[in-house]
């Protein structure tokens, strides 16, 4: 029966290999005494040793699967394909078709598609003499794999592929592999992903459809993401756009763009976040950090928002609000002023009523003069009376010129107390920048920290 097996495959599957005398139809091996589809009549237990090198794997987190390029060695002792190497002119092994010889149905238990790539079809075996046999043959593999996406971009993703038997148990097919550490030699880099662990172990379960148990070998792959693609295209811009908020505060309120900017910020944050939102899972048991960075990033330019308008609000409304309270003016324009180096201008002007005299004298440390024509420096000598011009006027003059005194008086006070919101609103603009930079520091800083440890 054994030559019979052996000349069938040397001289017809090998395709030229062995030629002569050898030549026997195919049918006639196929329909002989081995039993292809029962293992040969399993007499006992088959020891299937299944290896497999990594080529190359990337994580899917939208899809949630691992896509693996892997070469598959399985390789099993069959007792019903052994000859004697000298009886045929020291043939060691023959190469044979899937479909002419036993094949364990090895499959992925952990696979995402209907079919196992490449046992089925164009892949054939190798047969020895003392009725080893390996199948070996690359496939391309999609697994199940739980994306974990908390520490993205800086994530490793753990996932399994576990082979084993379909139909036969432990007691007839024992699937196993002898080494712990799977073979990285043949891996490809890639842009994204570094392979940082293969390890191999095997088990035997008990499954609750089954009472007896089964054996598998599990291929445990931990990928590492490489985080510079991401750093560049999105993490590093968006720390930019906040940091660029910051200058928002700089720009003075006259210009009208304070609010401008930090909408505008808002709105490229917003664009970065659809951005990430693209490229994760739509339902995830896991938030990414980078997430809540982006969340935070935009609760800072919104506030950043806030502060600028209330900044304007403070510096335009000097025209139509009262006086303030002296205790406001000594906490802002003499202690916070000093505290943040804000050099305020004191330029006040008095109005001094002697007799039927008027006089206007506008009492200030710079050298400006804001109404030349009404008004007398002052000096140390102006309360003696030194250097001050007096003229004499008529009732109907002087009535004119108090009118024209009083509406001078109230332009001044308005433009005082204008320029006092003014300082005020520079000083609040001051504590705001620094608070904001201090509040980017920080949220920058935790970022770092969280998602580096």
């Amino acid at each position: 029966m054994l030559m019979v097996i052996l000349l069938v495959a040397m001289g017809v599957n090998v395709g030229g290999y062995i030629t002569g005398s050898y030549g026997v139809n195919v049918d006639g091996y196929i329909t002989g005494s081995y039993g292809v589809n029962v293992g040969g009549y399993i007499t006992g237990s088959y020891g299937v040793n299944v290896d497999g090198y990594i080529t190359g794997s990337y994580g899917n987190e939208q899809e949630q699967v691992l896509n693996s390029n892997i070469w598959l060695r399985f390789k099993w002792k069959d007792c019903n394909l052994v000859w004697n190497v000298s009886e045929y002119n020291g043939i060691e092994s023959i190469v044979l078709p899937e479909d002419m010889i036993w094949i364990p149905d090895i499959c992925l238990y952990d696979n995402s598609e209907y079919v196992l790539k490449g046992i089925k079809e164009y892949y054939r075996a190798r047969v020895f003499h003392d009725g080893t046999v390996k199948y070996n043959f690359p496939s391309v593999l999609k697994s199940v794999c739980q994306i974990d996406i908390k520490h993205f971009p800086f994530d490793q993703q753990v996932c399994n592929l576990t082979f084993g038997s379909w139909a036969y148990t432990d007691n007839e097919v024992m699937v196993m592999n002898n080494k712990t550490d799977g073979d990285k030699t043949s891996y490809v880099k890639s842009s994204e992903w570094q392979l940082a662990e293969l390890s191999i172990n095997s088990y035997q379960r008990l499954y609750s459809c089954c009472k007896y148990t089964f054996s598998e070998v599990v291929f445990t792959i931990r990928l590492s993401r490489k985080p510079a693609i991401q750093l560049l295209n999105l993490i590093y811009p968006c720390m930019i756009i906040s940091g660029i908020t910051l200058i928002g505060f700089f720009l003075p309120p006259e210009s009208g763009e304070k609010v401008s900017v930090s909408v505008t910020v808002l709105l490229s944050l917003a664009v970065f976040q659809l951005v990430i939102t693209e490229n994760l899972p739509p339902n995830s048991d896991s938030l990414p950090y980078l997430g809540f960075f982006f969340i935070a990033n935009m609760v800072f330019v919104g506030l950043c928002c806030s502060m600028s308008v209330i900044v304007m609000n403070i510096f335009y409304s000097g025209e139509r609000s009262k006086r303030l309270p002296s205790w406001i003016r000594f906490l802002f324009l003499e202690c916070l002023a000093k505290l943040l180096c804000y050099p305020v201008n004191n330029k006040m002007v008095y109005t001094i009523s002697q007799d039927n005299i008027a006089y206007t004298a506008e009492l200030t440390p710079s050298t400006e003069n804001t109404c030349k024509e009404l008004s007398l420096r002052c000096s140390k000598d102006f309360w003696s009376g030194n250097h001050v011009t007096e003229r004499r006027y008529s009732s109907s003059h002087l009535k004119l010129i108090n009118q024209l005194r009083h509406h001078i008086r109230d332009r001044e006070e308005t433009r005082n107390l204008c320029k006092e919101y003014e300082n005020i609103a520079f000083i609040i603009n001051r504590i705001f920048t620094v608070f904001a930079i201090v509040i980017y520091i920080i949220l920058s800083s935790v970022f770092n920290l969280i998602v580096y440890t």
